[in-house]
């Protein structure tokens, strides 16, 4: 059970990017979300971002499954540069560890598209 939050918890009404692809989306009724805040930890599980004039970081540490009627208002897109990071830093933080991994998180790579629509909604826990 996800709600109430403890502890480290991101918790409250905030801003999330939605990094489930799209065509899961449109199925189910949960969305995968990473929410955003304006603490900087420079942690490689954070991606940067700057939103409504507000530098901050995607805390892709913070993923979780939501269900859609949390969504409460859609505030806008990422920039398709950032899209492409949040969505390459999951498979690079959960890949196998291999001679050839590249090392941190946060960068991306030439040939991947964007396939999740990187929208960024509030939602409330």
């Amino acid at each position: 059970m996800l709600d109430p939050t403890t502890g480290a918890e991101t918790a409250k009404t905030r801003p999330s990017v939605i990094v489930s692809p799209d065509e899961i989306n449109r199925s189910l009724a949960t969305v995968i979300i990473a929410p955003m805040t304006t603490v900087s930890r420079g942690w490689p599980t954070r991606v940067p971002v700057v939103f409504q004039g507000k530098k901050g970081e995607i805390a892709l540490d913070q993923i979780r499954a939501i269900d859609k009627t949390r969504l409460v208002k859609r505030l806008g897109q990422l920039e398709r540069s950032t899209a492409m990071v949040v969505l390459d830093s999951p498979g690079e933080l959960f890949a196998p560890r291999t001679a050839n991994r590249r090392e941190g998180l946060g960068r991306a790579f030439s040939g991947v598209t964007a396939r999740g629509a990187c929208g960024i909604f509030s939602w409330q826990s």
